[in-house]
């Protein structure tokens, strides 16, 4: 039964294939159904962990193509579903969700989750200084951020 306090949480991923952020989203999403409604939208409704999702959770998967209409359907859902928080992780599903959540009529606390030092991925030099840029002026629009580890904190504010 939910707390009158309870909240519903949309967890936003492109989708829910062996990694360690889809296997934490699905971990965290069973263990908060009991106190909260907890629904998963997907850029792509598909992945090992779909099977591991309590039944009691929706998935809804995105049929857009492209980056630009991923963003329009999440902000569209949200105005829709109207979430207290909106969780995402991942650093492009990370940018959707913040533009989505502060472009939407509805807007729910947008939480994101880093788990990589940046600064170390692989990228050509014209996509890392686009992604520079664009970190720059999206992340702190976030509500919260959520690091893994302080060495993890410490990329992002260097990067």
């Amino acid at each position: 039964m939910l707390q009158p306090e309870s909240k519903h949480l949309l967890i936003f991923l492109e989708n829910l294939s062996g990694g360690g952020e889809e296997r934490l989203a699905v971990n965290l999403a069973n263990h908060l159904l009991d106190k909260h409604r907890i629904e998963f939208v997907l850029q792509r409704k598909e992945g090992a962990f779909l099977s591991q999702l309590s039944s009691a959770i929706q998935v809804t998967g995105i049929s857009a193509k492209g980056l630009l209409l991923i963003l329009f359907a999440l902000k569209n859902f949200i105005e829709q579903k109207k979430p207290d928080v909106l969780l995402s992780a991942l650093d492009v599903s990370n940018l959707i969700a913040i533009l989505a959540s502060k472009w939407s009529n509805h807007k729910p606390k947008t939480i994101i989750r880093i788990a990589n030092t940046l600064s170390q991925q692989k990228r050509p030099l014209g996509t890392k200084w686009l992604e520079q840029i664009l970190l720059a002026l999206l992340y702190p629009l976030a509500d919260e951020i959520i690091a893994v580890s302080a060495g993890v904190a410490d990329d992002l504010h260097r990067y």
